[in-house]
């Protein structure tokens, strides 16, 4: 299991290189522009150029909280939907790569040659993934917490720990979700398409179901109601929300590997 741990890590090791530079940098750019705004009155004319005629749907959705604060901006601009969407489109690559990918291109039958179990192979990958996320979103976090006060921006009162744990737990459940269909089906293509569907069509449904009564009894359905609905930035992580994430990645992997264990590798 640590062999396969140790190979994912250094075959991926420029990637994510240039993936933590890059959400530094971008880290670095949001929090010089939340100044810039601010210091120069630009957030007020952005604000009614944007809010004037938006529909309720989209108020609703990105601006639950004061835009003239750190913490408020970060959420609208970030949290609610951009930087999960980016670790989300990382994460399901990663799930993909770790079974459908390599099966597909005639390398896990290779791999698996090798005095190693299915067992072994299938959480030395689960493993590698889970801590090459913790390490994108540690350095999201990093750079607010060590860069904001040099910038000065404050995020007076916010739970910066909590929103972060919970895009990486966000982004461990569509990762385990791809890891599991990768499971299933041994095609990439198949993988992607499934596991993005299902997450788009679970973000759809919590973004509709506050302003459709129809849709609100099925919001409990989708990850990201327990991703961002209690705003952990402003209230801190819930429990009870996190634990469900939790599970829900925990019983995407326990069925992958079920999976994974009994049917026949492609050749």
């Amino acid at each position: 299991m640590f062999s396969v741990f140790k190979n994912t890590w250094l075959r991926a090791r420029k990637p994510l290189i240039f993936w933590c530079l890059a959400l530094f940098l971008w880290c670095l750019a949001e929090l010089s522009l939340f100044k810039s705004l601010i210091s120069s009155g630009g957030m007020d004319r952005m604000l009614d150029s944007m809010m004037g005629n938006m529909p309720p749907l989209l108020k609703q959705m990105f601006f639950r909280m004061d835009l003239v604060t750190a913490p408020g901006y970060f959420n609208a601009r970030l949290l609610s939907l951009t930087l999960p969407l980016v670790l989300i489109i990382h994460g399901i690559s990663l799930g993909n790569a770790a079974i459908a990918g390599e099966e597909q291109h005639g390398q896990l039958d290779l791999l698996l040659s090798n005095p190693l179990s299915r067992t072994g192979y299938y959480l030395g990958r689960l493993l590698a993934m889970v801590s090459m996320q913790m390490l994108l979103v540690g350095v999201f976090y990093l750079t607010c917490v060590l860069f904001a006060p040099v910038l000065g921006v404050e995020f007076k009162g916010a739970h910066l720990l909590d929103a972060f744990s919970s895009v990486f737990l966000l982004a461990l459940t569509a990762s385990t979700l791809a890891l599991m269909v990768g499971s299933l089906v041994p095609h990439s293509g198949v993988v992607m398409g499934t596991a993005s569907v299902i997450l788009l069509a679970s973000y759809l449904l919590n973004a509709a179901a506050p302003v459709n009564p129809d849709l609100k009894v099925l919001q409990s359905f989708s990850v990201f109601y327990y991703y961002n609905d209690t705003l952990p930035i402003k209230n801190g992580l819930d429990a009870s929300s996190a634990l469900v994430l939790v599970a829900i990645a925990v019983v995407l992997s326990g069925i992958g590997l079920m999976r994974f264990n009994s049917r026949d590798l492609s050749k």
